[in-house]
């Protein structure tokens, strides 16, 4: 059945093929070991993640709302009541000694310590490619704190956006007289179309700029789509698992949370991995084909 079935975008190769090629793949590079360091990577990144976001505060107008629906945001995302409430704490330990003098060397050491991150995504998916682009250290280094730059800005972007949307729509529903509670959990559920958003743009920008290629693919892919709709699903179901039937938090208290924290991280690298092998895996792919095709005429 997979044989009959054609990629989207790619004519004459089917997802069996697709799927081989990729569980072949998978069983050489090792994708435990791989996800493994880009989940240690962005686990020491993220206190200078929250430092960068610390340092950009005061320029940021409703700058109590960015912090409210930054806190409405840990409080969806977080696995469990202990790690929610060790997110919390430090958040509020970082935002409340912000200082508008760290905006200069601090600010440059945060970007850099935050691509820390990225820098690990760019060397584990610089291992699957065949053929890569001539770089160096400085070239990595620069494109990986692009790249965090970018990020960030999407991040910023969504919860600014995500706060309009929640005065825009109480404005709406009070004008219009909306009283109806499924009506409002309804308009007010749109915010998560904004956060897939911010899911699937955050993926494709990652699949496409982190790998030193010399020619870039389009921004979204399939890979990037299936690993999107992955993501949002592995972390709500780990959220789900975390908060009903894990207990570490019982029993080791906040190292417990920090744990349940490193899988989930652990978890949603493993998921970036998979849907960029997919993509490596069409492409390899479309490059057979294309050779074939020309040996042929």
């Amino acid at each position: 059945m997979l044989k009959a079935i054609s990629v989207p975008g790619a004519k004459n190769i089917s997802f069996y093929d697709v799927t081989a090629l990729f569980v072949e793949q998978v069983n050489e590079e090792g994708l435990n070991v791989r996800a493994g360091a880009i989940s240690f990577n962005l686990l020491i990144a993220v206190p200078a993640c929250l430092l960068f976001l610390c340092t950009l505060l005061p320029y940021i107008t409703s700058s109590k709302l960015f912090y409210f629906e930054l806190q409405n945001m840990i409080l969806h995302f977080t696995p469990n009541i202990g790690a929610r409430q060790l997110m919390l704490k430090f958040l509020e330990e970082i935002f409340s000694k912000t200082k508008n003098g760290m905006l200069s060397l601090g600010f440059i050491l945060a970007i850099f310590y935050s691509s820390n991150a990225m820098m690990g995504i760019i060397r584990t998916f610089d291992r699957s490619l065949k053929e890569k682009a001539k770089t160096n250290f400085i070239k990595k280094r620069l494109r990986a704190m692009k790249l965090t730059m970018i990020l960030f800005m999407l991040f910023i972007g969504t919860l600014i956006i995500s706060m309009g949307q929640g005065m825009l729509f109480q404005r709406i529903m009070q004008v219009l007289s909306i009283h109806n509670l499924k009506v409002q959990l309804l308009i007010k559920s749109l915010r998560w179309f904004v956060i897939a958003a911010l899911f699937l743009f955050s993926t494709c920008f990652i699949y496409k700029y982190a790998p030193t290629l010399d020619k870039r693919k389009k921004l979204f892919s399939l890979g990037a789509i299936i690993a999107t709709c992955l993501l949002i699903f592995s972390t709500t179901l780990f959220s789900f698992w975390a908060q009903n039937f894990s207990n570490y938090s019982k029993f080791y208290g906040t190292i417990g949370s920090i744990l349940v924290m490193m899988m989930l991280i652990f978890v949603n690298s493993f998921v970036l991995l998979i849907g960029y092998e997919l993509d490596l895996s069409i492409e390899e792919l479309k490059r057979r084909q294309h050779s074939i095709e020309v040996k042929t005429n």
